[in-house]
């Protein structure tokens, strides 16, 4: 999109249901969700606007963050097929690491459970993602999930649906949906997971935004 005459100056074909983009240098890397039956991240040469490689990874890639030379990607697991009650189609995430020059992925870390589609990256190279309404930690340096889990209902929540991370401070933003129909909520937490404050918030928060 041409940003001053605001029209469209080329339509890009990726995969089903993209969901996030990440951009290193000039690539961008797309996320392919494909509605939970995804498996794909699309990079997009930002100099051409065209497809340079279409890399597989998982079962519904959902969220990606760049730290340095790697793309970190969350794959999220297949979702079970309600139609089908007596079999469960459903499979466990994990997360990928591209490397951000060539495209192609370094490591594969399986997950023991299904994640969502929020990956956010904070200080130190330590992404926060959603596990069931959770928050759990992974470290980019090392590779490793790390053991830290905040949970919501320690805090008095419902589940969290909507993940923020400041930089600057390091401090974790968290939304309660509630029940979707009332105004929701917000919690404050430190890096290592130690409750600060919330506040209130409208319908639905799902997104966090900081402005200096």
């Amino acid at each position: 999109v041409d940003l001053i005459a605001l029209s469209v100056e080329k339509i890009i074909e990726i995969g089903s249901n993209p969901t996030e983009v990440a951009i290193v240098g000039n690539r961008a890397f797309v996320t392919n969700s494909g509605f939970g039956d995804g498996t794909t991240v699309s990079i997009v040469n930002l100099l051409t606007f065209d497809i340079a490689q279409l890399v597989e990874v998982g079962d519904n890639p959902s969220a990606v963050v760049a730290y340095g030379e790697k793309v970190v990607v969350l794959c999220g697991g297949r979702y079970d097929d309600f139609t089908t009650p007596e079999t469960d189609e459903s499979t466990p995430g994990s997360i990928v690491i591209l490397n951000a020059l060539t495209g192609g992925v370094s490591q594969s870390i399986p997950l023991d459970f299904g994640a969502s589609g929020r990956m956010e990256l904070g200080a130190n190279g330590v992404a926060y993602f959603l596990v069931n309404g959770s928050i759990a930690a992974f470290d980019a340096n090392t590779n490793t999930v790390l053991p830290l889990r905040i949970s919501p209902q320690d805090h008095g929540a419902t589940g969290f649906y909507g993940l923020g991370v400041d930089r600057v401070s390091g401090r974790v933003y968290a939304t309660d949906a509630k029940d979707f129909a009332t105004a929701g909520e917000a919690l404050v937490f430190e890096s290592d997971g130690a409750f600060v404050t919330r506040f209130g918030v409208d319908l639905i928060p799902r997104s966090v935004a900081f402005v200096r």
